[in-house]
């Protein structure tokens, strides 16, 4: 007995020499002087999270987390991109969007189109723009071309520097959408697993607090079986070593349940 406490005293005394190192790291780090006049807070915390504030936060995470936010702001500029695109178009050509308006309608509303089949409509609506001014005209022995009667902006001259402009732009805004959504599932992925890992570890603590409790109470009463000849101090002392084992479990586990709560 005289041996483990000299043992123990000599690990307190580690202990508190490391901690007055740790504290002078944190005032190197902060640049304030915590090694005098300040209290720390205990780190074992045994606060429950209900499950009821899941929601709330898988919302908190979605709203504070960065990759997130810069992701809607892409997808943000990416439609208004597209819809201001789309309106210049529609002033251009009218009805004749009716063949494309559709497939972007589709993007908008975060519904996956075909590619390819959009591509070929969208050839379509190039070529029907564009159809007032193919051939020509004939004028007794002279064929006169309608291309020359061709305004600055009639037809596809309208869009001629970047005439699949809003093609790319709804293929764009579906792939940006698509990167949000994928990451925003990311997110409240990680953060249901995180809450199921916090749950479990809590959990574990609370099934080794009741067994701590257990051993305790069965070392109370093999207290008193040794005190009247009925135990040997060897038996009680096997029983003793397995009890602060234990406490040091249950100390190891609500370490751990913390470290998650606090992450």
């Amino acid at each position: 007995i005289e041996k483990n406490l000299k043992n123990a005293e000599e690990k307190l005394v580690q202990d508190k020499k490391s901690f007055e190192t740790q504290k002078e790291k944190l005032s190197d780090i902060i640049n304030l002087d915590v090694s005098t006049g300040y209290v720390f807070a205990n780190p074992y915390v045994n606060v429950e999270i209900p499950r009821t504030v899941l929601e709330d936060l898988i919302q908190y995470t979605l709203e504070r987390d960065q990759a997130y936010y810069e992701a809607k702001m892409a997808t943000q500029l990416s439609l208004m991109q597209l819809t201001e695109n789309y309106s210049l178009l529609e002033q251009q050509y009218g009805s004749k969007m009716g063949i494309i308006s559709p497939y972007v309608q589709q993007v908008k509303n975060g519904q996956k189109i075909d590619s390819n089949a959009f591509k070929l409509s969208y050839d379509q609506f190039l070529t029907k723009i564009d159809k007032p001014w193919t051939g020509s005209w004939k004028i007794l022995f002279i064929r006169i071309p309608k291309e020359w009667i061709k305004g600055q902006i009639d037809g596809v001259r309208y869009i001629e520097d970047e005439p699949y402009a809003l093609y790319e732009n709804a293929l764009e805004y579906q792939d940006v959408l698509s990167e949000q959504q994928a990451l925003k599932k990311e997110l409240e992925t990680q953060v249901r697993d995180n809450f199921e890992s916090v749950v479990t570890a809590r959990n574990s603590y609370l099934k080794l607090k009741e067994q701590c409790e257990e051993s305790k109470k069965n070392l109370e009463k093999e207290q008193l079986l040794n005190a009247m000849g009925e135990l040997s101090f060897e038996e009680y002392t096997d029983s003793k070593n397995q009890y602060e084992e234990q406490q040091i479990e249950l100390l190891e586990a609500l370490e751990l349940y913390g470290s998650l709560l606090f992450s």
